[in-house]
């Protein structure tokens, strides 16, 4: 077995992974896709995975497991909720409560900590955790976009901070 793949001229290191049952180098290949059977498709909430999603999948899940946070970067267009959102629904919802949150200019820490609390149950005093002893994954979306005070703080992303 090699150290590195091999490569061909046309292909890049990223095309590849190590099989975590193999330990042999192999090419990533997105899940088969099925369309859903339906009598009316509604295609803007059709999730496609691509070789991009996968990998970007693959990083995430891999970290989750481990009990980390996850931040996802890039521009806008790089299926950066997308990802999330294939992420979040193989979620089993008997183990994991799961939370999107979608951030604006409008957000304020109360709104970002009102919609945290809303899915939570009270466990005395100021202890609140997910119902029924299931974990919980919160999705923040749009990070960037919480307004910046006069000081140049996001006091939203402080919030932010504190819960993860």
């Amino acid at each position: 077995s090699e150290v590195l793949p091999q490569v061909k001229q046309s292909e890049t290191i990223y095309e590849f992974c190590v099989n975590s049952s193999t330990g042999e180098w192999e090419k990533w290949k997105p899940p088969k896709w099925t369309c859903p059977e339906s009598d009316k498709l509604d295609f803007s909430n059709l999730l496609v995975p691509t070789m991009d999603s996968t990998r970007a999948k693959y990083i995430i899940q891999t970290i989750h497991r481990q009990k980390g946070p996850v931040l996802v970067v890039g521009a806008e267009g790089t299926a950066k909720t997308s990802t999330q959102v294939m992420f979040l629904a193989e979620q089993d919802p008997n183990e994991m409560l799961t939370k999107r949150i979608n951030f604006s200019s409008a957000t304020t820490p109360g709104m970002a900590q009102y919609a945290i609390e809303a899915e939570l149950d009270k466990r005395g005093g100021k202890n609140y955790g997910p119902p029924n002893g299931k974990k919980m994954t919160i999705f923040f979306d749009d990070i960037s976009m919480p307004e910046v005070n006069t000081w140049g703080d996001q006091t939203t992303l402080e919030l932010v901070r504190l819960v993860i």
